[in-house]
């Protein structure tokens, strides 16, 4: 069996092995931390178990190598259901999802209700006001798919290597944590006006 080739990134200054890279959030997120992602990353200490129990759009998880073992989490359902679709999804179906659409549309698809199919969260979040899901906002400058579409396998190399869940943090906290386990919170803000769908980060307290 060949060696995993492991290479150095530019950007991050640490080794990405085999499918495995550097990578662009999915969505945009209120309070993301991709900008940041590269620090951060920098001051973790050595970890062979990584949780994050608010992955949210998942600005450090997809910046970040992949461990031994990895769990990424949300009450959000929505946001939940789009990531596993996005594990195991082929090219041609995520090529058919087509993103760019007119206020509105946004406006009736915002409209019809909390449940929400991967493709439809996907408008949303990519037509509205830094991903607030709310008011529409398209910039026409941005390709909204280009780095998923690009890199699909890339993305899915992260996400099937993970343990996604749909659940109150302090459960997958538990599930997770071990003597080498690093968890990452970046929980929702306190007492937020929430705009958002899905009352910004789910309908549960911390």
């Amino acid at each position: 069996m060949s060696e995993k080739i492991c290479k150095l990134d530019k950007r991050t200054k640490l080794n990405y092995c085999g499918k495995d890279k550097s990578l662009k959030p999915v969505i945009r997120y209120p309070g993301g931390k991709s900008r940041v992602a590269k620090n951060i990353i920098k001051i973790m200490p050595e970890h062979s178990v990584y949780d994050e129990p608010f992955i949210g759009g998942g600005g450090l998880f997809f910046a970040k190598p992949l461990t031994e073992k990895n769990y990424i989490n949300d009450k959000n359902s929505n946001l939940i259901n789009m990531y596993n679709k996005i594990k195991n999804i082929s090219q041609d179906e995520l090529n058919k999802c087509k993103v760019k659409i007119s206020k509105p549309e946004f406006k009736a698809l915002f409209k019809k209700g909390k449940i929400r199919s991967y493709c439809e969260y996907l408008k949303l979040n990519k037509n509205s006001y830094g991903g607030m899901m709310k008011s529409y906002g398209y910039n026409k400058r941005i390709e909204k798919m280009a780095s998923l579409k690009k890199n699909l396998d890339h993305y899915q190399e992260k996400l099937k290597k993970s343990k996604i869940s749909n659940k109150d943090f302090k459960d997958v906290m538990r599930e997770s944590d071990s003597a080498s386990t690093l968890h990452y919170l970046d929980p929702p803000y306190h007492d937020v006006k929430c705009t958002r769908d899905d009352k910004c980060y789910g309908d549960h307290s911390i």
